[in-house]
């Protein structure tokens, strides 16, 4: 039986590497840079690339349509921002 720590890192690494392959080829060039535009204003912004709370390279996650800011307490972005 796998416990639901190893399917949850399992799915997020799945996500992980379907945002660089968008990333790669180019794929939804608009949504990531609205989203990204938002994530330059946050306090857990790391380096102007990465995200303090998930991790995340946000030039990949914000390519990704389903995903969403980390951030529980103050979303910045949501699935609704296309």
């Amino acid at each position: 039986m796998c416990c639901k720590g190893i399917k949850k890192t399992a799915k997020k690494a799945k996500q992980i590497a379907i945002g660089y392959a968008y990333l790669a080829a180019g794929v939804n060039e608009e949504l990531s840079a609205r989203r990204v535009r938002i994530c330059r204003n946050c306090p857990n912004l790391m380096g102007g690339m990465v995200c303090a709370i998930c991790g995340c390279e946000v030039h990949a996650k914000t390519r990704l349509p389903e995903e969403e800011c980390p951030d529980k307490k103050n979303r910045r972005w949501t699935k609704e921002i296309v």
